[in-house]
C-alpha cells in the first residue's frame, strides 16, 4: 500500500481533562493501537510544513515547544554506520514502513544549512522525511515547518554513539529560537503526538 498525501489532526492527542497528553513512543503505540489511530511520523510533520495552514504550523510550533514523539524508530547496526528507521513502528492499523540507509553521523548537531551543504546530508534527510524533495525544497518546508531561521536548526543523530542505545525513537523539539531534529532519542523520553489520516493512492 502506498500513500500520496496525509492530513495531520489539528489538536494533539489530549488527556481525559483535555490538557495535551506527554508520554512515550511505547504508551502511544498502543493508546492509538487501542483506539484503531496512526500515530503520525517524521514524514508528516515534513509534509505538514507544505500545508497553506498558519494555524496548523502554529498548534505544530506549540508541540514542538513541549517535543514532539514521531511514530519512527531507527534501528542501528552495532558494526556500521547502516540503520533503518521504521514508520508507524509498531503499528496494527496501517503496515509500518521500513527503509535502510547509511547514517550521516551528526552527533554535534549542526545547521540545517551545514548538512544540506553535503551530498550525505541531503541524502540522510530524504530518507528520514521519506521525500525525494530537493536541497532547496526541503529548505523551505523546514523553514516553514518550524517557523525559525535554517541557521537556527538543527540536525541530530547518534552517528558513531550509536552503540550506546541500538534502537532510538525520533524526536522534534522547538527551544525558541532553535528547533532540533533528534534520531537519537532514548525510547523512553516523553512528549507530544498527533494522529495522522492517510489517503491511499488508488
Amino acid at each position: 500500500m502506498t500513500f500520496n498525501n496525509t492530513i495531520l489532526e489539528k489538536n494533539p492527542i489530549l488527556n481525559a481533562d483535555g490538557s495535551p497528553m506527554r508520554t512515550t513512543q511505547e504508551d502511544y503505540i498502543v493508546l492509538f493501537n487501542n483506539s484503531y489511530k496512526i500515530m503520525a511520523s517524521l514524514a508528516d510533520y515534513y509534509n505538514a510544513g507544505k500545508y497553506d495552514d498558519d494555524l496548523l504550523l502554529e498548534g505544530l510550533q506549540e508541540d514542538f515547544s513541549n517535543w514532539v514523539v514521531t511514530s519512527d524508530r531507527e534501528i542501528h547496526n552495532y558494526n556500521s554506520l547502516e540503520a533503518s528507521i521504521i514508520s508507524y513502528y509498531g503499528s496494527k492499523v496501517v503496515e509500518p514502513f521500513e527503509r535502510k540507509f547509511t547514517i550521516a553521523p551528526f552527533t554535534n548537531g549542526p545547521s540545517l544549512d551545514k548538512v544540506l551543504s553535503t551530498k550525505e546530508g541531503i541524502v540522510y534527510l530524504q530518507n528520514i522525511f521519506n521525500t525525494k524533495d530537493t536541497k532547496d525544497e526541503i529548505l523551505t518546508t523546514l523553514i516553514r515547518l518550524s517557523g525559525t531561521d535554517s541557521h537556527y536548526i538543527s540536525i541530530w543523530n547518534r552517528g558513531l554513539c550509536r552503540k550506546r542505545e541500538m534502537e532510538q525513537t525520533s524526536f522534534l523539539i522547538y527551544e525558541k529560537p532553535d528547533f532540533y531534529i533528534f534520531g537519537c532519542d532514548a525510547c523512553h523520553s516523553k512528549g507530544r503526538a498527533r494522529e495522522v489520516k492517510l489517503v491511499v493512492e488508488k
